[in-house]
């Protein structure tokens, strides 16, 4: 336990930089809590659809959301939120073509015709 309670607060990593935080060698302890979560804990979810496109937007505007333009001045708002809007537009036609399709509904396909 006294492990634990030292591996704890020193278990993160930087928000910037390649190098995770602690020292390889100091996290044994946490490596038990991981395995236990992966066994035990509930299981995150996969992002949405939106959640995705919000996502890689961010990506592509350098950390700013749709509120960050709506918050622009006047003379540069609108410029912005259609350079916006069209970027989304291409990013969830991107998105579209991702999905798979089972052989089932492909061979459905071929034979209706």
């Amino acid at each position: 336990m006294a492990r634990w309670r030292a591996e704890f607060p020193a278990y993160h990593y930087r928000p910037t930089g390649d190098q995770p935080v602690p020292h390889a060698l100091f996290n044994d302890a946490m490596d038990t809590v991981r395995a236990a979560g992966a066994e035990y804990f509930a299981p995150s979810l996969p992002l949405t659809r939106d959640e995705k496109v919000r996502q890689q937007m961010s990506q592509l505007f350098a950390g700013k959301s749709f509120d960050d333009i709506l918050n622009l001045p006047p003379d540069y708002r609108g410029p912005a939120i259609d350079a916006w809007r069209l970027k989304e537009y291409e990013v969830r036609k991107s998105q579209e073509g991702k999905f798979i399709k089972s052989g089932i509904v492909k061979w459905r396909k071929r034979h209706r015709q």
